[in-house]
């Protein structure tokens, strides 16, 4: 579910903080995410609805270690899983110096 476009579509059910806020919470009750993972929020610019988000990185600490695994979250629908690990791979090896499981020198 691509929720950006849907706003932006302007449509009347895409076009207030509390629908879009349920679309939010229905989507992650389908793909089975808890909803604090992001902070929503829906702006209007230029006469157009625009939907924000970014990471809650506290929350998204605190689901890793208690899993002890990675929550990736993308807007690519069109990539495979394999090419999602990949690029976050990639993203983590260039900006870290994670290299084959060892940290930069």
């Amino acid at each position: 579910m691509d929720l950006r476009t849907k706003v932006k579509s302007q449509k009347k059910h895409w076009s207030s903080q509390k629908t879009i806020d349920k679309h939010y919470s229905d989507a992650c009750s389908q793909l089975h995410l808890p909803k604090d993972l992001y902070e929503l929020s829906v702006e209007k610019s230029k006469k157009k609805w625009q939907l924000m988000f970014g990471k809650n990185y506290h929350q998204i600490g605190k689901y890793i270690e208690k899993f002890g695994k990675n929550i990736i979250i993308t807007d690519h629908m069109d990539w495979g899983a394999d090419e999602i690990v990949k690029a976050r791979f990639i993203r983590l090896t260039s900006t870290s110096g994670y290299v084959g499981g060892r940290g930069g020198a």
